[in-house]
C-alpha cells in the first residue's frame, strides 16, 4: 500500500506528518500487521525528511537521463531527428546536429527513428539517490542536480528503484510541494493521499487545488490533516464537510513541534500523537483494503 502525503503549499507540515506516520508505524506497526516499511522522499528540489529521520545511508547512486549522442561520421543531416522530437530538444542547423539537454526527456525517439543509425545514447546526470535505513524503515531520498530541470524523471526513477524492494510493504511517500506536474508524478500509483493544510484561508485555497488534482483528476481517495488547527477558523472543516472528505487528524498549534522540526527532530512525538497517527493509518487501511 502506498500512502502519499501532499500539500498545496510549503510550510504546511507535510513532511512532519509523513515522517511522524512512518515512525509511529515503526514503533507499533507490527500490531497492525505492518511488517515492512519504506519511506520515499520525492520532494527532490528540497528533500528534508532525511534531516528528521536521519537514516544510515548505505548507498548513493547517480540518477541519470539517457541523452542522444550523434555520430557525425554517419549523420547525413537529414533533419528527421528534429522532426520526431516532441520537445524541441534537437535541431539540425548548417549541417550540424545540436542537442539541448535541458529540453530533452530521454524518450529515445531520435535514436529509434534515425535512418542512418547515427544517434546513440549516453547518460547525463540529473540527480542523486540515497538509500538507507532507520531502524526497520528503508529510506529513499533523491536530490535534483543543481541546474537540472528534470524533476519528473528524478521522481519517477526514485519511485521505480524504491518499489523494486517494496513488495508487501507499507510505503509512505513525501510528495513535492505545490500543485504541478512533479506532484502528479509523485502521486501516480498511490493508493491514498493525505492532504495537509493549515487552518487559514490560504491553507484552504491550497487545499482546494490539492483536492482537485489528487481526488478529481487522479481519482485517489483523500483525507485531510488540519495542521495548527485553530478554533477561530472553520473554513477547512466546512469545505471537507461539503465535499465528503474525511478529516483524519487535527494538530493543534504547538511551539514544540516547530522547535523540533527546526532542530531536525521528529515533531509529532509522544503517546497522544503516536496513537492519533496509528488511527489515521488504520482508517486508511480499512478504506483501501481489497
Amino acid at each position: 500500500m502506498i500512502i502519499s502525503v501532499a500539500s498545496g503549499r510549503g510550510g504546511s507540515g507535510k513532511t512532519t506528518v509523513a515522517t511522524g506516520l512512518a515512525l509511529a508505524l515503526q514503533s507499533a506497526g507490527r500490531q497492525l500487521g505492518v511488517n515492512r516499511l519504506v519511506f520515499i522522499d520525492c520532494d527532490v528540489e528540497m528533500p528534508s525528511a532525511g534531516h528528521t529521520l536521519r537514516p544510515l545511508v548505505r548507498r548513493q547512486r547517480p540518477v541519470a537521463l539517457m541523452l542522444p549522442r550523434v555520430d557525425e561520421s554517419l549523420c547525413t543531416h537529414c533533419g528527421h531527428c528534429a522532426e520526431v522530437c516532441q520537445f524541441g530538444a534537437i535541431a539540425v542547423v548548417d549541417e550540424k546536429v545540436m542537442v539541448f539537454p535541458r529540453l530533452c526527456r530521454g524518450c529515445g525517439s531520435c535514436s529509434l527513428e534515425c535512418p542512418e543509425n547515427a544517434i546513440g545514447e549516453e547518460p547525463h546526470r540529473i540527480g542523486q539517490l540515497s538509500e538507507g535505513r532507520v531502524g526497520s524503515i528503508r529510506t529513499y531520498q533523491a536530490e535534483l542536480e543543481v541546474g537540472s530541470s528534470q524533476i519528473g524523471n528524478v521522481i519517477r526513477q526514485t519511485k521505480a528503484r524504491a518499489m523494486q524492494r517494496a513488495e508487501n510493504a507499507v510505503v509512505i511517500l513525501d510528495s513535492p510541494t505545490g500543485i504541478a506536474t512533479p506532484l502528479v508524478n509523485a502521486l501516480r500509483g498511490s493508493d491514498y493521499a493525505i492532504l495537509v493544510a493549515e487552518s487559514t484561508p490560504l491553507g484552504l485555497a491550497s487545499l482546494r487545488r490539492a483536492v482537485m488534482l489528487a481526488h478529481k483528476q487522479l481519482d485517489l481517495p483523500v483525507g485531510v490533516v488540519i495542521n495548527r488547527d485553530s478554533d477561530g477558523y472553520d473554513g477547512i472543516a466546512a469545505f471537507c464537510d461539503e465535499n465528503d472528505i474525511p478529516i483524519l487528524m487535527r494538530i493543534p498549534p504547538d511551539a514544540q513541534i516547530t522547535s523540533a522540526t527546526l532542530a531536525g527532530r521528529p515533531g509529532l512525538v509522544g503517546e497522544a500523537y503516536r496513537e492519533a497517527l496509528l488511527a489515521v493509518y488504520q482508517r486508511i487501511a480499512a478504506e483501501v483494503a481489497p
